[in-house]
Order: C-alpha cells, then sequence, then structure tokens
C-alpha cells in the first residue's frame, strides 16, 4: 500500500488521491472490476487496472442477479439499483445494471474533435436505452466495455432522446462523462437472458414508420425464400451476402425483408432448410405440415423500396421458428384457419397509390405540402452545406412582382454564365469563362409568390421554369413589353397568376452575413392536368378502403 502526502491543493491533490486509489486496486482482490473516469486523470492514466479480471474472464462466472431496488455492495460502494424503465432526468444517484447488447465504433465529433461512443443497453426486464460516452469517458469504454457483458452503470445523466438520430425505443438516453464510472458486474449469470422486449408491428403498419431512425420488430410467416446472393460494397469492394425473405401476417399484407450477411448465409439457410422442407416447427394447436416457418427479426430499419420494405441490421435478432412466443403460435393458427385460402396484397400496394406510384395512378412521384418545405417555428435549419431537398408540390401561382430584377445578361451559349457590357462597348465579357461576346441573352432569375391549401411561400424561377408559367415568352421578349408596352407587359403577369401547376422544388439552406435562410427554388412546372389527378385521388381513395396509409397531398 502507497500512501502520498501532500499540501497542495487544486487539481494536484485529486491528481495524487486518484494515484492512491489506483494503487491500492493494485493489491485487493475485488469482486468485480471497475472503470471509472477519475475529474483529473490524463488519457495515459486512464488505463485499465492490471492484474484485474478481464470482462470475458467474469463473464463465465455465473451467479444470482439481484433486483431491482435492491442495494448491492461493490468496489464503489453501496448502491439501489434501478430499472432503466423507471429513469428519468430528475433523478440523481442511480445506478443502472445492464448488459452492453453493441457497442459502436470509437469515433471524432465537431472541429475539436471530441471523442465519442455508443452502446445499447438492455436490463433484466428487456428494457433497452442508449448510452453516449464522451471524451476521456468513450476511450475507456471503448477499451473497456464488452459486447454481451453486464455492468453497473453510475455518474451518468439521463435526457430525453432524439428520436431523430436515436436507434433505441427509449424516450430517454444516458450520457457519460468527466466522473462516470462502469464497473463489471459480479453476477453474469443472468446475461444470455437478457434481451430487449420484441415489440411486433403490423407489417400493414410498417408505412407508417418509413423513412424514421428507429427500428421496428416483425414477425411473420416466411411466404418465399430466396436464393442466397450477394453484392458488392464500394467502400472496399468486398462481397457482402444478401438473402430477400417475402413475409406475411395476420393483417392479409406482405412486405420484403432483406437479410444481410451471417443473418443471410445462417438463419437465411436454416430458413429455406424449413421452407423445403414443407414448413416450420410444430404449430401449436390445429397445425399443417405446410404452414411456412415463422420469422421473428428485431430491428428492423423500414425502407421505401416498393412502396415499404425492411432491412435487417447487424445488431437485429433473427430466429426461425421462435419457440415458446405466444405471437408465433396465434400467427400458425391464423395461417391453419384463414390464412391459407387467403389472397395476400403487398403492404407497398397503398403507399404507392397515395403516392401516385402504383399502376393506374397519375405521376411519378409523391406530393408533398408547401408547409413541409418551410421549417417550423423554433426548429433549426439544417447546416448549408447538407444535400438539397426535392419535392413535387402542387401550387397556384399567386403574384409576380413586376418591380424586381426578373432576368440577368448571360452568355449566348447554352451553359448561359453571367456577362456585363464592357464599358467601351466592344461586347460582353463573362469573368467565368474569360471570354468575350459579341452578343448576349436574357435569363429568368425572379421571385414568385405560390398558395397551396397549407400556405403560401416565395419561390425562385430559373428560365425554363419561368419561362413555363409565363406563357412560353422568353426573358428577351418580356423585356421589350417591358421597355416599349409597358400595358401588354402587366397583362402578361396578370394571365400568369392564378394558374396551378405541378412543381418539382429544392429546398436547400444558404448563408449570407451569418443568417441562414431557407431558398425554395423550382427546378420543374408543368400544367396541372386535372384528369391525372382525378385517378390520382382515386387510387387514394381505394388505398384507403383497403386499409392503406392516409393520402397526403392529393390535388383535385
Amino acid at each position: 500500500m502507497l500512501f502520498i502526502f501532500s499540501k497542495s491543493t487544486g487539481d494536484d491533490r485529486h491528481r495524487r488521491f486518484s494515484f492512491l486509489v489506483l494503487d491500492l486496486l493494485q493489491t485487493l482482490t475485488l469482486p468485480s472490476l471497475s472503470f471509472s473516469v477519475p475529474l483529473s486523470l490524463s488519457n495515459d492514466q486512464q488505463q485499465q487496472t492490471p492484474g484485474a479480471p478481464t470482462a470475458a474472464a467474469a463473464a463465465k462466472t455465473p451467479g444470482p442477479a439481484p433486483p431491482s431496488g435492491a442495494s448491492l455492495s461493490t468496489a464503489g460502494g453501496q448502491r439501489k439499483l434501478v430499472p432503466i424503465q423507471a429513469l428519468n432526468p430528475y433523478q440523481s444517484g442511480w445506478t443502472v445494471r445492464a448488459k452492453v447488447s453493441s457497442k459502436g465504433q470509437l469515433r471524432t465529433a465537431g472541429a475539436a474533435a471530441t471523442q465519442v461512443l455508443s452502446a445499447e443497453l438492455v436490463d433484466a426486464h428487456g428494457t433497452a436505452i442508449e448510452a453516449t460516452f464522451w471524451r476521456e469517458a468513450a476511450a475507456l469504454a471503448d477499451a473497456s466495455l464488452e459486447v454481451g457483458a453486464v455492468y453497473l452503470f453510475s455518474r451518468g445523466r439521463v435526457k430525453p432522446a432524439n428520436k431523430a438520430f436515436s436507434g433505441v425505443r427509449n424516450d430517454y438516453c444516458l450520457d457519460f462523462g468527466q466522473g462516470a464510472l462502469f464497473e463489471l458486474a459480479p453476477d453474469q449469470g443472468d446475461a444470455a437472458g437478457m434481451s430487449s422486449r420484441l415489440a411486433y408491428v403490423p407489417i400493414d403498419r410498417l408505412s407508417a414508420h418509413v423513412g424514421k431512425k428507429a427500428p421496428v420488430d416483425v414477425l411473420g410467416l416466411a411466404l418465399d425464400v430466396a436464393p442466397l446472393g450477394s453484392v458488392k460494397r464500394k467502400s472496399d469492394e468486398t462481397e457482402l451476402a444478401r438473402r430477400d425473405v417475402t413475409l406475411l401476417d395476420a393483417s392479409g399484407k406482405t412486405v420484403t425483408l432483406t437479410l444481410w450477411g451471417k443473418h443471410a448465409e445462417e438463419e437465411g439457410a436454416a430458413l429455406e432448410q424449413a421452407k423445403n422442407g414443407g414448413g416450420g416447427g410444430a404449430p401449436s394447436g390445429a397445425g399443417t405440415p405446410c404452414c411456412p416457418p415463422v420469422l421473428s427479426v428485431s430491428h428492423c430499419r423500414v425502407g421505401d423500396y416498393g412502396g415499404v420494405s425492411l432491412s435487417a441490421l447487424g445488431r437485429s435478432v433473427v430466429a426461425v421458428d421462435p419457440a415458446d412466443s405466444p405471437q408465433a403460435d396465434a400467427l400458425r393458427l391464423w395461417w391453419d384457419e384463414e390464412g391459407k385460402d387467403c389472397a395476400p396484397t403487398a403492404a407497398g400496394e397503398a403507399a404507392l397509390a397515395a403516392a401516385g406510384k402504383a399502376p393506374g395512378a397519375a405521376g411519378a412521384r409523391p406530393r408533398a405540402d408547401l408547409s413541409s418545405l418551410l421549417p417550423a417555428p423554433g426548429q433549426p435549419l439544417p447546416p448549408p452545406e447538407a444535400k438539397p431537398e426535392y419535392a413535387t408540390v402542387v401550387a397556384t401561382l399567386a403574384a409576380v412582382d413586376p418591380e424586381q430584377t426578373m432576368w440577368y445578361a448571360a452568355a449566348p451559349e447554352e451553359r448561359g454564365r453571367k456577362v456585363v457590357a464592357r464599358e467601351d462597348g466592344s461586347g460582353w465579357w463573362c469573368e467565368f469563362d474569360q471570354k468575350l461576346y459579341p452578343t448576349m441573352v436574357r435569363r429568368y432569375v425572379l421571385q414568385s409568390k405560390v398558395a397551396d391549401s397549407t400556405g403560401e411561400a416565395q419561390l425562385s424561377f430559373f428560365d425554363d421554369a419561368a419561362r413555363a408559367v409565363l406563357g412560353g415568352r422568353t426573358a428577351d421578349e418580356l423585356a421589350d413589353l417591358r421597355e416599349n408596352r409597358p400595358k401588354a407587359f402587366a397583362a402578361a403577369l396578370a394571365d400568369a397568376a392564378f394558374r396551378p401547376w405541378v412543381l418539382r422544388v429544392a429546398a436547400r439552406t444558404q448563408e449570407y452575413n451569418g443568417e441562414r435562410r431557407r431558398r425554395l427554388a423550382v427546378h420543374s412546372a408543368t400544367p396541372l392536368d386535372f384528369g391525372a389527378e382525378a385517378k390520382r385521388a382515386l387510387a387514394a381513395l381505394g388505398a384507403l378502403e383497403m386499409g392503406g396509409v392516409k393520402a397526403e397531398g392529393v390535388a383535385v
């Protein structure tokens, strides 16, 4: 045992006290291994204690799990265990006993290159939560935490989860920074049984989860199992195994699930064998040999390919004919009684019909409202470097300001870059091309107010789109009217107002003098086809009758 005495204050005192604690840990035999982030330790000093048992070694030692709310005596002192579902931002002094079900890669964030590590924790009650480790805690967690081992986590902060970025179904998340403490639990016997509770989403309701970050769990009968295939990764040109499975549930809807990597090779092969062998495991009740195998998959990402599609993730748990599952037994019973005689339809057909992509529906792109292109009050704008968002809207041209600058002088070539007149009258100079042109042409760049049922917005129209909404007149022709026939110019603008158009709009953030603004630019303008829109509305109504998704943005 080493004692270090000092009369110094501040950081030095904390640093010497930390050395004393580390020396004591080296000389004591503890039932668990504690990893803490001292307030004054440097990165080099935050190393695993020599001679202490590893997480893998401790995980092999079975033991009884303490009940929630019980006091547990550990190397960090007497602690009261709190279940994850009971955590809230107003608590302090909590300790969570949870298994590390998955762990991400150590990465850096921000201009300061702050180290960040994310992990998913799950407790004995099946409640999962996302934990984020910052700076020194991130480096220590990356070196110390092992997936599948159970730890005691404390000295963290509970805060509301950002559902736009969190992939864990929990209203809260955990943050661990300076002073964080996580130690290997002395009892690892129940680690295998600690898994997230599955909340199966019916296939006919998957469309509500399209594009969302949070994954879903799905349970269905494997109607079709495609052969094993592969795709080539763009990053390293390696082959990645994949397999498509068509699932059906009691809603009578089907969806295509894609399995990747080991899931496609191992569980996919077992699924194919069960399917070709005439059915899955023995169903409860009135089971039949021809019943397709039941597939349970957790943590699926919902995409919009084909209207609705599913993709398994690396942390997905795939089970073929899961045992002791009442939901699986109920699904087999449904197949025996009515499912084998039903005519299933794809869940994506309703979404495609409402978006105008299904056969018989007009248009090729989903519709949006003007209000969806503008940020809500108090909502931050995307960064200027973010990719533009594209949407197709049906809107009416409300007004065109005749006093604005409606065009610019451009080179007569197809690219239409800006030119300026030479002072000596010798021609038009293009700074970009470093070229002198004898003539120029005018190209539109005008602003116009448009409106739909949700509100109004100011849109930028460039040459092709502006020419379409102004009756096919070129900028040179409109400039001639403005200079020589003012009444005809005003009549041309008035004639363009209050006409409906199908507009393809790009929304992007621009920053000028430190102020960010949302800019909406029209890429194309097409006159509204009332007949095609009527077919779109009929297709959307038909989707509603079939129990499909809500029809939005239907212009009639």
